[in-house]
């Protein structure tokens, strides 16, 4: 086996343990987030759990942060709960900052 090939080898596999880990990061994100709408909207419980079931089941078919943004948007303007796009946003980031250091640790 060349150098080359090894090296080769070695960025493929470095790419695919960063995509797993964007994957799972994701994911847990989207967990927390249904969390944290869960109790803004009110819900508690096996509501809640539901909620969140839901939530996360919804976002497989969604590939881009704004879906993610819109769909959080829509659940909260459905309740009448006033929820900016900017305070949606900063908490989506706070919770895969979040998500990104359990799944390093």
């Amino acid at each position: 086996m060349t150098l080359f090939t090894e090296r080769e080898r070695a960025f493929e596999n470095l790419f695919a343990r960063q995509e797993e880990l964007r994957f799972r990061a994701t994911v847990l994100r989207n967990r927390l987030l249904g969390q944290w709408a869960a109790t803004r909207l009110g819900l508690a419980g096996d509501a809640a759990a539901a909620y969140v079931d839901s939530f996360e089941r919804s976002l497989l078919s969604q590939k881009s942060e704004l879906e993610v943004e819109t769909k959080l948007r829509d659940d909260f303007e459905r309740a009448g709960i006033a929820m900016s796009d900017e305070d949606i946003h900063a908490k989506m980031t706070e919770l895969l900052d979040e998500a990104v250091q359990r799944v390093t640790a």
